[in-house]
C-alpha cells in the first residue's frame, strides 16, 4: 500500500475512489483503503485473497502450497479462455517455476494464508463500502474463503459466473458487476 500512495504521489494523481483487486491485487487493494482511507468510497475484492478460513474442510487451508499453485493453470484449463492466453498465463508461470521455485512457493503460501478482516473493518468504519465478488467455479479462491471475506466486511457476497480466470474470460461480467454495485 506505501508503494501504491508513493507511486500516486510522484505522478501527482489524486487517490482513486474506487479501489478494486483481483486474486492477490484484492489483498493489496484492501491494505491500501486500509492505510490511506481519505477518498476511497468502494473497494471491490473480486475472487480475492485474504479470507483465510479456518476450518479444516476449507480446501485453502488443507491443500499444499504444490496444490493451491497448480489449480491456477488448471483453472485456466476448464476455463473459456483462449489457448494463446492459457499459453501466455501457464508459460509465465512455468518460466517462474524454472526461475524462482522457492518464491513461488512463498507466493503461494503468502496468498493461501493472508487474512484481510482487520482492513476490511476499518475500511467499513470510514464509510466506504466493499463489495466481494466471487466466482461460482473457482477452485482457487474457495468459496468458503468468499463467504468468510463477506462475513468480515459485513456484506452479502456478489456471485458470478466463471472461474478465478472470470475477469479475462468473461470481462462482460466486470463490467456488469462494477456498474451494478453502488
Amino acid at each position: 500500500s506505501e508503494w501504491i500512495e508513493a507511486f500516486l504521489e510522484s505522478t501527482g494523481e489524486d487517490r482513486p475512489s474506487v479501489v478494486a483487486g483481483h486474486s492477490l491485487g484484492g489483498g493489496f487493494s484492501a491494505s491500501y483503503a486500509s492505510d490511506f482511507p481519505g477518498k476511497i468510497d468502494r473497494v471491490f475484492l473480486l475472487s480475492s485473497v485474504g479470507g483465510k478460513v479456518n476450518s479444516s474442510n476449507d480446501l485453502a487451508q488443507t491443500r499444499s502450497a504444490l496444490e493451491w499453485s497448480l489449480s491456477l493453470p488448471l483453472d485456466l484449463l476448464v476455463s473459456q479462455a483462449s489457448s494463446s492466453h492459457v499459453a501466455s498465463i501457464v508459460g509465465s508461470g512455468i518460466i517462474q517455476l524454472i526461475r524462482n521455485p522457492i518464491g513461488l512457493w512463498r507466493l503461494s503460501r503468502i496468498a493461501r494464508n493472508y487474512q484481510i478482516c482487520e482492513e476490511l473493518t476499518r475500511i467499513t468504519q470510514v464509510g466506504a463500502k466493499i463489495f466481494v465478488v466471487g466466482a461460482v467455479s473457482d477452485k482457487v479462491i474457495t468459496r468458503d474463503s468468499v463467504i468468510h471475506l463477506a462475513k468480515c466486511a459485513s456484506v452479502e457476497p456478489v456471485w458470478v459466473t466463471g472461474t478465478h480466470s472470470w475477469m479475462s474470460t468473461h470481462p462482460q461480467n466486470f463490467a456488469e458487476v462494477i456498474a451494478n454495485c453502488h
